[in-house]
C-alpha cells in the first residue's frame, strides 16, 4: 500500500453523486497533480483524505504518523500578527527548546557549583536538538522561501491585517512549505503567484524530496511539475503516467478507443435486440433468442463518452464611450502611506489595459481609487462622461448562504425560471449546483457565477482584477473569447499571462 489509498470511494452531497468508486492510491516521492473541471469533486477529494469528510462507501487508508501539509486559503489569521511571527509558529516546539536551554545557561549564576556540570549537559541536549533541526538557520530558510515567493523583508515585518488578498495567500503557502510535510495537498497554489515566483515553486516542488498531489488549472504550471495525472471525469478518477502533455496525447487515444468500444458494443446491442424482437415468438428460433436476451441481461454496458461542458460568457456593450476614457495627472494611491505616486495615464476608448506586477505594489487599490472606493492620496483622476462601467472584484462579498439560483433570480427579476437556469447552465453551473449554497461551491464555479451576474449590466469600460483565479481551462477560453468580443475598453489586473498574452493592446507594469 502506498502513502494513502482511497479505495471504491463513493460520495454524495444531498443525494447529488459526486464521486463513484474512485480509486487513488499515492507513494513515498510521488509527485503527481489532480486535474478536472470546475465543481467535478477535486476539493471535496482532499477533504475526504485530510479526513474532513467521510465517504458514503469505501475506505481513505493514510499510513501511521504521515504528516500532511493541507494548503487551506481560507485558513483564518490573527490579523494582529506579522508576517514573521506567523511563519515563526510553524517551528514554535523549537523556540520553545531554546528559551529553556537560554534559561539553564543563565541559572548557572545562581546555582552551586557542583550543579553547572549537570546543567551544561542538559542544555548541550537541547543545543544538539536545535543543531539537528538546523534551529539557526531558520531566519534565512524562512526569508528564502518567503522571498522566493514574493514576500520580502518589509511585508514580513507588517501586520497581517496590512496584507492584501494575495500576500495573505503566499503567507499561508510560504509556511505551509517550511513545515517539512510528508504529503503536500496544495489546491490552486499559483493563484496570485507572479511568473518568476510561480517559476521558484516549480524548482522547490520538483527538489521536493515528500510527496505532494496539486490541483491546478494552470497547465503550464502543471505540465512543468507532475510526474503523475489523475484526471476526474465522469465521478471517476483515470490516472497517467506523464505530465500535462503526456495526458492530453493519451487521453485523446483512450477517448478514440473507448468511443469505438461503446459504438460497436451499441451496434451489437442493436442487432441482438432485434434478432430477439424477431424470432422469439418462432418455435425454431425461441431458443437462440431467449439465449440471446440472457446475453445481452448480463452484458456490461458502457456508459456514453463524456461531452465535454461548453462554456458561453457574454457582457452586454453599451453606447460608445467617448474618446478619451480614462485620464489620470500625478495620481499618487495608498492607504496611509503612498504605494505608488505620480501615475500620468491616458486609456483611450475600446483599448484592452493590462495591469502587470507584484503581490502588494497597488494593483487593486489603483482600481479602488479610479472606482471611488478609496480615495486618492494626491493628484486626480477623470472618467470621461459617457463612461458606464461594468467591474469584478478579486474579492467575493456575496452571501455564502444562498444559492446561484437565487441570486440569479433576484438579479434578473424578468427572466422565466428556465431562462435563469439556462443562463447559469451557459456560464458552467449546472442544474445540481444551482440550488447549492456558495459556501458548498468550489472557487471556480464562485467566479463563474460571479461573471454570470456581471453579464446584465450594459457597458462600455469592463474593469476586471484577476478574474481567472480558480476557473478551468473551458472556463478561461470562454472569458477570453467574451472580452475578444467586447466592444468596449478592458481594464484587466492579472498575473496569469497565458491568458492575456493575445488580448492586450497595452501592459502597465506597477513597481
Amino acid at each position: 500500500m502506498g502513502i494513502i489509498e482511497l479505495k471504491d470511494i463513493t460520495f454524495n452531497y444531498q443525494n447529488e453523486l459526486l464521486l463513484k468508486d474512485v480509486n487513488l492510491e499515492l507513494f513515498y516521492g510521488d509527485h503527481a497533480c489532480l486535474i478536472g473541471s470546475n465543481g467535478s469533486g477535486k476539493t471535496t477529494l482532499f477533504n475526504l483524505i485530510i479526513h474532513n469528510l467521510t465517504p458514503d462507501k469505501g475506505q481513505v487508508n493514510i499510513v501511521n504518523n504521515l504528516k500532511i501539509g493541507y494548503l487551506d486559503q481560507h485558513t483564518n489569521i490573527d490579523k494582529h500578527l506579522t508576517g514573521y511571527q506567523y511563519l515563526y509558529g510553524v517551528y514554535q516546539e523549537l523556540f520553545e527548546q531554546e528559551k529553556r536551554m537560554n534559561d539553564l545557561y543563565a541559572s548557572i549564576e545562581f546555582c552551586a557549583t557542583d550543579q553547572h556540570e549537570l546543567i551544561l549537559i542538559k542544555a548541550q541536549k537541547i543545543m544538539d536538538i536545535l543543531n539537528d533541526a538546523d534551529f539557526f538557520e531558520l531566519k534565512s530558510a524562512i526569508e528564502r522561501t518567503a522571498i522566493g515567493l514574493g514576500l520580502s523583508q518589509d511585508i514580513l515585518a507588517m501586520s497581517i491585517g496590512e496584507y492584501s488578498g494575495g500576500m495573505r495567500s503566499k503567507l499561508i503557502l510560504t509556511k505551509l512549505l517550511l513545515d517539512k510535510s510528508d504529503l503536500l495537498l496544495l489546491d490552486e497554489p499559483t493563484n496570485f503567484l507572479d511568473i518568476k515566483h510561480i517559476e521558484w515553486l516549480v524548482t522547490f516542488l520538483n527538489e521536493y524530496k515528500g510527496s505532494f498531489l496539486v490541483i491546478s488549472h494552470d497547465t503550464s504550471f502543471v505540465n512543468d511539475i507532475a510526474k503523475i495525472i489523475f484526471s476526474l471525469e465522469n465521478y471517476n478518477i483515470t490516472k497517467y503516467r506523464g505530465n500535462y502533455d503526456f495526458y492530453l496525447t493519451e487521453r485523446e487515444i483512450r477517448n478514440t478507443r473507448y468511443l469505438k468500444e461503446f459504438k460497436n458494443q451499441q451496434i451489437l446491442i442493436q442487432k441482438s435486440e432485434r434478432f430477439i424482437q424477431r424470432f422469439h415468438a418462432k418455435a425454431s428460433l425461441a431458443s437462440r433468442a431467449q439465449s440471446r436476451k440472457k446475453a445481452l441481461e448480463k452484458l456490461n454496458k458502457l456508459p456514453p463518452p463524456a461531452k465535454e461542458l461548453v462554456v458561453r460568457f457574454d457582457f452586454k456593450n453599451s453606447l460608445p464611450s467617448g474618446r478619451d476614457v480614462l485620464v489620470t495627472n500625478n495620481l499618487t494611491i495608498g492607504w496611509d502611506e503612498p504605494l505608488i505616486e505620480d501615475i500620468t495615464i491616458n486609456i483611450i476608448k475600446e483599448s484592452f489595459i493590462v495591469i502587470i506586477g507584484k503581490n502588494g505594489v497597488g494593483k487593486s487599490t489603483f482600481l479602488k481609487t479610479i472606482l471611488n472606493k478609496i480615495p486618492a492620496l494626491s493628484g486626480s483622476f477623470k472618467w470621461n462622461v459617457s463612461a458606464i462601467i461594468n467591474y469584478f472584484e478579486q474579492d467575493n462579498n456575496l452571501d455564502v448562504e444562498a444559492t446561484p439560483f437565487y441570486l440569479a433570480q433576484n438579479i434578473y427579476p424578468d427572466k422565466t425560471i428556465p431562462e435563469v437556469r439556462n443562463m447559469l447552465a451557459s456560464f458552467g453551473i449546472n442544474y445540481d449546483h444551482q440550488n447549492r449554497a456558495l459556501k458548498l461551491l468550489s472557487g471556480g464555479e464562485i467566479t463563474k457565477l460571479r461573471l454570470c451576474l456581471l453579464s446584465k449590466n450594459e457597458s462600455n469600460v469592463f474593469i476586471l482584477d484577476e478574474p481567472t483565479n480558480h476557473l478551468d481551462v473551458n472556463a478561461k477560453r470562454a472569458l477570453k473569447s467574451a472580452l475578444l468580443n467586447y466592444k468596449g475598453t478592458v481594464i484587466l489586473v492579472s498575473h496569469d499571462q497565458d491568458f492575456y498574452n493575445d488580448l492586450a493592446s497595452t501592459e502597465l507594469k506597477f513597481e
